[in-house]
């Protein structure tokens, strides 16, 4: 057995209709100070940071497309900081965006202590602690049937520690807490993005190599990424008559499939090396394929 890393679509925690593609992002987390004065500090940067994460991720997803990767911004003042926008404005902005659903960023709040929280021990030294608490709340409107599918509160804690001789070397090894801020926003909204899209995932498959030449060089051909011709040699093996190489081949043929996302074809070629050789990882193969084939099944639902 021989490894060999192929790219799996992975489920998002929560099922959305597979027809919804394009996708339009608003930003109304960004208030205006009371005394007319402008934005407040910070707000931009960091809400900004919470959408960079965000598309970090949604951008390898094969369901969504961006209208933009700029987000649409609604200010809100101080006093109405805990209103939800209103839905009649993320369908405007939606439908002049040609947009047929809408992820919003209704809030956040990123909490600090400050200043870092530093330990000393005789025995072991300068020891020092950074934590920040990152909370943000999102929304999935759809546009279609005009109703939000997902509205969650996001909570999340980034820490940071360090050890050292004295308190300038712990400082020295520790972020800068506006830039702790900063990389709780973006990785907040990678993990939003975990919830709502699925994404390509590197996972650990096994090509079957025996002792011959022919076998050998299929695996070195799907090592460069050139599966067709791989296919075409362990093709010729599965209908031979030497039912061992057939049933090896069958199974390379089974894990080719799946390369190509065809998980039908890739539980019918490990079927076949099932029936020639009852062998324990091929049966186990198969439970995998089809938990694929049903996680495929969901994502596709409308």
């Amino acid at each position: 057995m021989e490894p060999i890393s192929i790219q799996v679509l992975n489920p998002p925690q929560i099922n959305l209709p597979a027809q919804l593609k394009k996708i339009v992002l608003i930003n109304h987390a960004i208030r205006l100070n009371s005394d007319s004065s402008g934005i407040r500090a910070d707000d931009s940067l960091l809400t900004a940071n919470y959408f960079s994460g965000l598309l970090q991720k949604v951008h390898t997803s094969p369901q969504f497309e961006m209208v933009s990767d700029t987000p649409k911004i609604v200010y809100k003042t101080h006093s109405d900081r805990f209103l939800s926008l209103d839905t009649s404005v993320i369908i405007s902005i939606a439908k002049s965006s040609m947009a047929e659903a809408a992820i919003v960023l209704e809030n956040y709040q990123v909490v600090y202590n400050e200043p870092i929280e530093i330990h000393f021990s005789p025995e072991y030294g300068y020891y020092g602690t950074l934590s920040v608490e990152n909370i943000s709340l999102w929304k999935f409107y759809d546009v279609e049937r005009a109703k939000f599918i997902d509205d969650y509160l996001q909570k999340d804690t980034l820490f940071w520690d360090a050890a050292g001789n004295s308190e300038d070397e712990i400082i020295d090894q520790m972020p800068r807490l506006h830039t702790a801020a900063v990389q709780s926003c973006y990785y907040a909204g990678m993990k939003y993005a975990d919830r709502i899209a699925p994404l390509w995932l590197l996972e650990q498959r096994f090509l079957l190599v025996p002792n011959n030449w022919d076998f050998y060089t299929a695996w070195e051909l799907a090592q460069q990424n050139k599966w067709i011709e791989a296919i075409e040699i362990w093709r010729k093996y599965a209908y031979g008559k030497n039912q061992r190489l057939a049933a090896l081949a069958c199974y390379n043929m089974a894990v080719a499939s799946e390369v190509f996302d065809n998980i039908d074809a890739a539980l019918d070629w490990a079927a076949k090396s099932f029936l020639i050789k009852n062998k324990k990882y091929v049966e186990e193969y198969i439970r995998l394929l089809e938990k694929r084939k049903k996680i495929k099944q969901r994502l596709e639902k409308p």
